[in-house]
């Protein structure tokens, strides 16, 4: 079972991402507050592994993600 290590959203375009606490996930849309949120977009959730991130050496946050999943153990 995975829990989520981190959780972002842009807040404008081009801007660093910004971490949340939490964030609404509207269906057909993407997270709300997000300035990627857009209706039948092809990018609503971008999902990155933290060991992925970790084995590539990248700090969470830094290819624009929207939520870093860790596997609990």
């Amino acid at each position: 079972m995975a829990c989520i290590a981190h959780l972002f959203r842009a807040a404008k375009r081009r801007l660093p991402m910004q971490a949340v606490e939490r964030s609404e996930a509207v269906a057909g849309i993407g997270f709300s507050g997000c300035a990627h949120a857009r209706k039948n977009s092809g990018r609503q959730v971008l999902l990155v592994d933290k060991e992925t991130l970790d084995a590539m050496q990248l700090h969470p946050g830094i290819i624009r993600e929207i939520s870093t999943p860790k596997a609990r153990t």
